[in-house]
């Protein structure tokens, strides 16, 4: 659809998203759309999670899953039991920051069961150590610690996380499918084994070449003031539209007989004076 219409109407980038973002606002009515819908009901669909809650499709792919919680810096905002607050720095930033990462792994874990829950037959998931991976809440499903009273979730799952290796990331979920609590198929990207392809005939070890030619270093990046830099500003030159200059005549005053005023008044007061001149 977006294809087609940047083709027939030649949108570019900017163009192509105001027209998208008003299809959606408000779509159009009409026999074409409605086909349109219609032969879209087997394409890829490309929803967030928020948008997708109550709907359910036969394969869902969800390659992001792994994302964590991202540290808020100097500001945090976390509950104190029903009152929501934002902390710029207060006596209690640190309480309040172990608060805000907790609360922020509860939503994601939120959203991992209604992610994983619109698939009908079949869920793909991405899983492995990519960044952010220690607070995700993939790591929190698969490899969530036992929590001491009082301590923090968030803080208590980086501690395991960190420590963990890829084997035991394996093993733990081989273990889930074993027991049968879940239906998975893994399939795990090895290591490449292949060597790296060496130059098998080079008789002189590898060096770094020599360079023999100069680098030209008479010119610069010129722009329009360092052009006029260093010489002198023409005088301008006189406005002829001002009055004071042009020495345009007040009224009570009679113009020069050489001057074109002066002529004019001479042919209409004296004409013939001026034919026999």
């Amino acid at each position: 659809m977006l294809h087609s219409e940047a083709s027939a109407s030649h949108l570019g980038l900017d163009s192509l998203c105001t027209w998208f973002s008003e299809q959606v606002t408000t779509p159009p009515e009409g026999e074409e759309h409605q086909i349109r819908l219609e032969s879209d009901e087997k394409a890829v669909k490309i929803l967030t999670i928020h948008v997708s809650k109550g709907l359910e499709f036969p394969i869902v792919f969800c390659p992001f899953l792994w994302g964590g919680v991202i540290d808020g810096g100097e500001t945090v905002m976390a509950h104190e039991g029903f009152e929501l607050v934002a902390d710029f720095g207060s006596d209690k930033f640190d309480q309040h920051h172990r608060a805000a990462m907790d609360e922020g792994l509860a939503e994601n874990v939120r959203l991992l069961y209604v992610a994983i829950t619109r698939a009908k037959y079949r869920c793909y998931l991405a899983w492995g150590r990519f960044r952010y991976t220690e607070s995700s809440a993939l790591a929190y499903l698969f490899h969530s610690p036992v929590k001491a009273p009082g301590s923090s979730s968030y803080e208590e799952l980086v501690k395991v996380m960190e420590v963990i290796s890829d084997d035991e990331m394996i093993e733990k979920i081989r273990s889930l499918e074993s027991s049968g609590r879940l239906n998975l198929v893994i399939d795990p990207v090895m290591d490449c084994s292949t060597e790296p392809i060496r130059r098998t005939d080079a008789t002189d070890p590898f060096k770094c070449r020599t360079m023999a030619k100069s680098i030209e270093s008479d010119w610069r990046v010129s722009s329009f003031s360092s052009l006029i830099d260093g010489h002198e500003t023409p005088p301008e030159f006189p406005d002829h539209d001002s009055s004071e200059e042009t020495g345009q005549l007040k009224a009570d005053e009679t113009p020069p007989e050489n001057s074109f005023s002066g002529v004019v008044k001479q042919v209409v007061t004296s004409p013939f004076k001026i034919v026999m001149q």
